[in-house]
């Protein structure tokens, strides 16, 4: 399992419409193959913050399956940034081991 991790800061005041884009924008990753769940957090100590959890079941299927796909190059997946301004100021992709892992 690969959990892809985004930290994303967004114009202040203009949250409530990044949070409605991402809605509209969400169900598009949940079309591509090796998707497994993502979630979005926003920060406590700073509102405009917001943390992005993606789960994907390999790194082939993020970065092939996604990263290069026709859909994360839409203004679907784009809306969130490009109507508010933010900017995504770092990205982690890191592996997690299953439980079958972690039993061996």
């Amino acid at each position: 399992m690969i959990l892809e991790v985004a930290i994303l800061d967004i114009g202040k005041g203009t949250c409530e419409d990044f949070e409605a884009a991402f809605r509209d924008a969400s169900p598009i990753i949940t079309l591509m193959r090796g998707y497994v769940s993502h979630e979005l957090r926003r920060c406590v100590e700073k509102p405009s913050r917001y943390i992005l959890l993606v789960k994907w079941q390999t790194l082939e299927a993020h970065t092939v399956g996604f990263r290069q796909s026709a859909i994360s190059k839409t203004d679907g997946v784009d809306t969130p940034r490009k109507s508010t301004n933010s900017g995504l100021q770092t990205a982690w992709v890191c592996r997690v081991p299953t439980l079958r892992q972690l039993r061996s």
